[in-house]
């Protein structure tokens, strides 16, 4: 069952190159408090896990499912399985954190970055951002970062201009936050 669930990962998440981003899958099946027995949890039930997220339990009477804020879901099929350090729940599916369930488009709008995504478009960098074949990491500003950028209903019709300065915000691979060091990086408008 552990095999067949993680097979629906993509391998690239299970490469050493990829570690931070495996102990934040793992630390997505974790709950930041004590051990919850199947007796503690309640239907609409939401459990913080040790990576900061939230899922949200269902309870019907033959079912539990655990379901993570962007979708996705996961069944119990063996509750309170007991440890010397606590109890585990094996589940059917891994639930997929947020950098795995969602593409940096689907990120952006979740995230109620609305300039951004109108930029993105604008610029015809929809597919770019959306690609499942791409790694990328983005620095992405808040609309409040947009609307302090004098011109930028002007910058916003130059799709030559935007798709620089957007790309410019673009680096090739994932770099998580715990990865950066000084130092210069190049984004995808200077390759």
């Amino acid at each position: 069952l552990f095999r067949s669930a993680f097979a629906a990962v993509p391998t690239k998440y299970l490469d050493p190159d990829y570690l931070p981003h495996l102990t934040n899958t793992l630390l997505f099946h974790v709950a930041s408090d004590a051990a919850v027995l199947s007796t503690d949890l309640v239907d609409g039930q939401e459990i913080t896990m040790a990576n900061g997220e939230i899922i949200t339990v269902s309870i019907s009477v033959d079912s539990v499912t655990l379901t993570p804020a962007l979708g996705g879901s996961a069944t119990v099929v063996s509750a309170d399985v007991m440890a010397s350090n606590g109890v585990a729940h094996v589940i059917d599916a891994v639930l997929a954190p947020a950098f795995l369930a969602t593409n940096l488009a689907e990120l952006a709008t979740a995230s109620g970055l609305t300039l951004l995504v109108q930029a993105v478009v604008a610029a015809g960098l929809a597919d770019t951002i959306s690609s499942a074949d791409s790694s990328l990491t983005v620095l992405a500003p808040t609309d409040e970062a947009f609307a302090a950028v004098e011109g930028v209903a002007e910058i916003l019709q130059d799709q030559d201009l935007l798709t620089s300065i957007l790309l410019y915000h673009v680096f090739e691979g994932i770099i998580s936050s715990s990865e950066l060091t000084t130092g210069t990086v190049t984004p995808l408008n200077m390759i």
